[in-house]
């Protein structure tokens, strides 16, 4: 019964930020975020549930740090929805990695794991709101931790792309726009 009640919590969270994230048009507050400590704090947070799944997360930081404009809290909760989906459809051989780079203005994440990726029929949904085709549908959860990272994305004025190849893993790509301030 506790668990079910946790989920259910869970599950009332994740809709209550949705509709809070539906009736934005930009970010609530806006801050500087480092994206190499953004991430950093991001994998410390997943360790624990990384290590029950005999997973170890590897990033790859730049030496120059890179910075973006945006909701701190949001931000975090879109990475870790991102680093979360790996951890849960990965196996214990599998890798996972973040990478941090920059493309021109834009700052890009990406967050790739060797796990058995999604099956090309699935792609076309796997954005939408408690959709969970595939594997997903014997793990916990309730489809709504990718689309809550997509609209954070999409409100920070930024790209969220997903690409996978059945068998060899998937790849989540975020681009988000680099601050100018220091």
């Amino acid at each position: 019964i506790e668990s079910n009640a946790d989920d259910i919590l869970v599950l009332i969270e994740d809709l209550v930020t949705l509709t809070r994230l539906d009736l934005l048009h930009h970010p609530p507050s806006q801050e500087i975020i480092g994206v190499g400590m953004l991430l950093s704090e991001v994998r410390r947070a997943s360790e624990a549930f990384a290590r029950t799944r005999g997973l170890e997360v590897a990033i790859q930081t730049p030496d120059e740090p890179i910075s973006v404009q945006g909701n701190l809290t949001d931000l975090s909760l879109a990475f870790s929805a991102v680093l979360k989906n790996a951890v849960q459809h990965s196996e214990p051989e599998d890798r996972i990695d973040i990478r941090i780079s920059c493309q021109g203005d834009r700052a890009r994440v990406v967050v790739a794991d060797t796990g058995a990726g999604i099956a090309l029929e699935h792609l076309p949904y796997i954005f939408e709101r408690l959709y969970r085709g595939g594997r997903s549908q014997a793990s916990r959860g309730f489809g709504l931790g990718l689309p809550i990272a997509k609209r954070v994305i999409e409100l920070h004025g930024g790209i969220l792309s997903l690409q996978t190849e059945p068998g060899k893993g998937a790849e989540v790509t975020v681009e988000l726009p680099r601050s100018t301030a220091s």
